[in-house]
């Protein structure tokens, strides 16, 4: 397969800083490659790609669709990144020349679109998800064997701000090849989110089981074990404990947002 070789040096992955400009470097030992999950994927007609370029103690969720002219929304790929196995991960990319008619319609070639959310696993804390990316890949056969390439490097800033990320654009290289590096700070919130009491992001019958166990024991003499966090969060009607109430106040909102609904507490 023609796969993407990084541009980001060994010893700035030693460094630490997630911001770092890249310059190229022979082998690809340091990337893990994402494997496609669209069935035709040909490795064959590879020009270029995306990579991300993930902090420590983080999760990314990692989605790339393409639209053609025989379809809107192809899956290409969908996969988590976790970087207890790696910071640098490669998205091969098949290269095709677009062409849109008169009324911006593809006839020919792909528009891919990337969308991406990220979670501090240290602190636990999901991010929300960063807007769609359309991303273009030129046939580097009939562009003199020029590539195509896209860096994305993430970091995370705990901050109590109605932005949920800010995006710096600089220049880098990969592979040997200019490219643009988009600098995607996600800020995080660490207040609680109201049900969520195992702060996965989600609200559901899990986090009403952790409110009745946690009630359970606490009825029958036990300790608490819910963090300050976990108890705001599961505290949902905010009487100050955590009890049944809560969690049929939990199924309630689940459900309802589980078929469609626009739950609100």
């Amino acid at each position: 397969m023609k796969k993407l070789i990084t541009a980001i040096t060994a010893a700035a992955m030693l460094a630490a800083p997630v911001f770092t400009n890249a310059a190229a470097i022979d082998g690809e030992e340091n990337v893990k490659f994402a494997e496609p999950v669209f069935k035709e994927f040909n490795s064959n007609d590879v020009s270029g790609g995306v990579v991300f370029n993930i902090p420590d103690n983080s999760e990314l969720k990692v989605k790339i669709t393409f639209a053609s002219p025989e379809t809107q929304n192809t899956l290409y790929y969908e996969t988590t990144l976790n970087s207890t196995e790696g910071t640098l991960y490669a998205f091969d990319m098949e290269g095709y020349d677009l062409v849109l008619d008169e009324n911006e319609k593809i006839t020919d070639g792909r528009i891919y679109t990337i969308t991406f959310s990220a979670k501090d696993t240290e602190l636990r804390i999901p991010s929300s998800e960063f807007a769609e990316e359309t991303f273009t890949v030129p046939d580097s056969d009939n562009n003199g064997g020029k590539k195509k390439y896209e860096i994305f490097s993430i970091d995370f800033k705990v901050e109590d701000t109605e932005e949920k990320y800010s995006v710096e654009t600089a220049e880098s290289t990969f592979n040997g090849v200019a490219c643009e590096e988009k600098r995607v700070t996600f800020f995080l919130d660490k207040r609680a989110i109201k049900g969520d009491v195992n702060e996965d992001g989600e609200v559901d019958a899990v986090d009403a089981s952790l409110v009745l166990a946690e009630y359970a024991r606490i009825s029958t003499g036990g300790k608490r074990t819910f963090t300050e966090r976990q108890f705001i969060a599961g505290d949902v009607n905010e009487d100050g404990e955590v009890d049944s109430v809560d969690a049929s106040f939990i199924l309630a909102y689940y459900a309802k947002k589980s078929t469609g609904g626009n739950p609100t507490w």
